[in-house]
C-alpha cells in the first residue's frame, strides 16, 4: 500500500514555515536598512504645522485655485499633518501658484462622422496639463526655504454625440469645457501626491 501524501497543511505544522519565511523576510529589509517609515525633511519640520493660504491662479481657468488648495490639504491631513487654520506665528506657509493649463488635440474624431461634411473632425481625446509652483515660505522673514515646480497630466474623452446644427453644435464645447474642469480634481490629486512625496524622506 502506497504512502499517502498530505495535500494541505494543518496547524501548527503550516504557521511554521510561513512565520520562519516571514521573520527572515524582515531581517533581509532590517539587515539592508530599509524600512517603510518616512518623515519630513528637516526643512518642512514646524510644531505649528502649515497654513496653506489660497493658490495664486495665474491663468484664465477660473475656480481651478480651490481645486489645487484643497487637493494639497486633503494630502497633508491625510498624512496626518498639522494644518494651521489661519497664519500664525510658527506656522510654516506652503503657498501655490498654477502658472499654466495646456489643452491639447490629441486625436481627433473619423472624418464624416454622423452628418459632418467628409472634410470636417471634430476632437475626439484632449490632453491637459496642469503646472504649479509650490513655495515654503518663513511668512516671519518672507524666506523662501523650498521652491519646486510640478506638473500632472490627463486625458479626456471629448463628446461626439451632438455634432449637427440641429443638435445644437454649440452644446459641443460647453460639454468639453465641463469636462475638462472636472478633470482638475484628478490632476490636483495626482500632483500634490507627488508634492508630499517631495517633502518626505524615507528611513
Amino acid at each position: 500500500m502506497k504512502p499517502t501524501t498530505q495535500k494541505y497543511c494543518v496547524w501548527p505544522n503550516c504557521g511554521k514555515g510561513f512565520a520562519i519565511g516571514a521573520l527572515f523576510f524582515c531581517w533581509l529589509l532590517g539587515g539592508c536598512g530599509y524600512t517603510l517609515n518616512h518623515r519630513l525633511i528637516e526643512t518642512f519640520k514646524s510644531p505649528k504645522g502649515f497654513f496653506i493660504p489660497l493658490f495664486d491662479n495665474k491663468t484664465q481657468e477660473v475656480g481651478s485655485e480651490m481645486v489645487f488648495t484643497n487637493a494639497l490639504i486633503r494630502e497633508l491631513l491625510s498624512h496626518g499633518e498639522k494644518i494651521a487654520s489661519d497664519s500664525q506665528e510658527g506656522a510654516l506657509e506652503l503657498r501655490g501658484t498654477i502658472t499654466q493649463v495646456q489643452r491639447a488635440v490629441e486625436v481627433q474624431s473619423a472624418a464624416g462622422l454622423g452628418r459632418l461634411e467628409t472634410y470636417q473632425r471634430v476632437p475626439d481625446q484632449i490632453g491637459v496639463r496642469a503646472f504649479v509652483l509650490v513655495q515654503l515660505v518663513d511668512p516671519k522673514t518672507q524666506e523662501v526655504k523650498w521652491s519646486r515646480e510640478f506638473d500632472s497630466y490627463r486625458r479626456i474623452t471629448a463628446p461626439l454625440d451632438r455634432t449637427m446644427d440641429v443638435d445644437a453644435p454649440s452644446s459641443l464645447g460647453l460639454k468639453t469645457e465641463s469636462l475638462i474642469e472636472n478633470s482638475y480634481n484628478l490632476i490636483a490629486r495626482d500632483m500634490m501626491r507627488d508634492v508630499y512625496d517631495a517633502m518626505v524622506e524615507v528611513f
